[in-house]
């Protein structure tokens, strides 16, 4: 579940535990 105000979407599936703490 990306957040929708987050342009880099493929930036979450990488990443999605790193985006959510940023």
């Amino acid at each position: 579940m990306c957040p929708k105000f987050l342009r880099n979407q493929r930036y979450c599936k990488k990443g999605m535990l790193k985006a959510r703490e940023e």
